[in-house]
């Protein structure tokens, strides 16, 4: 679905979602009865100054998150389950809970509240990944890292939620790794600006080059 521009600036915006990605996911693997339900969790959205740019970009983006579900039915028997400590006594280098604490303190006194505290003693599933700067083996919790992940032990705790904040898609392995550091950058200062009230910083423009943004640049 795309939508026309309802005001001066002419942005088309487009949402895209899924009619069945079971059904997809059962035709990709080779399964017959598989039922994930995941068609309702993924969805994407696109824009672009033209109906076409609009329309690639929202295909694009599903494209991306469609891709990145395959990643938790690729890794999920390397999947490692236990709590910081029984990593520890593994010798595995695991993040600590402390620096992944999600939630504030007072929200797990409510009865509605849905999730669990992350302790050194709770017990989830971690994935392996890598260190970006030192390249050293770390595992990090599944249920954060990954676009979608399912529980497969009754004991484990819910911690938190994963966002595609981060996800991005590339021809090369290093061009992937600095879109998606990048974006992580992106959200975490529209994040800080939004909770801690801070207004950004008004850029000064001496001269725009492109014809449409010159044009844009005019009505306000």
């Amino acid at each position: 679905m795309v939508l026309s521009p309802s005001n001066e600036l002419s942005l088309f915006i487009g949402n895209t979602q899924f009619t069945s990605i079971d059904y997809l996911l059962n035709y990709l693997l080779g399964k017959t009865i598989m039922s994930e339900d995941v068609s309702t969790s993924v969805f994407a959205g696109g824009k672009g100054f033209s109906m076409y740019k609009a329309i690639c970009s929202s295909f694009g983006e599903a494209f991306e998150r469609f891709v990145g579900i395959f990643e938790f039915f690729e890794i999920k028997q390397e999947l490692i389950y236990g709590s910081y400590k029984d990593l520890k006594k593994l010798d595995k280098n695991a993040s600590h809970p402390s620096i992944l604490q999600n939630f504030r303190s007072e929200d797990f006194d409510s009865d509605q509240f849905v999730f669990d505290d992350f302790m050194e003693e709770t017990t989830i599933s971690w994935v392996k990944g890598e260190h970006y700067f030192s390249g050293e083996e770390i595992y990090f919790p599944a249920v954060l890292m990954l676009i979608y992940y399912k529980p497969h032990l009754k004991d484990e705790k819910r911690i938190g939620y994963s966002t595609s904040g981060g996800l991005t898609s590339h021809f090369t392995y290093r061009g992937g790794k600095k879109h998606g550091l990048t974006e992580i950058l992106e959200r975490n200062e529209i994040n800080l600006t939004w909770y801690v009230n801070r207004q950004p910083k008004r850029i000064e423009i001496d001269q725009i080059k492109n014809p449409k943004l010159k044009k844009i640049s005019t009505l306000y």
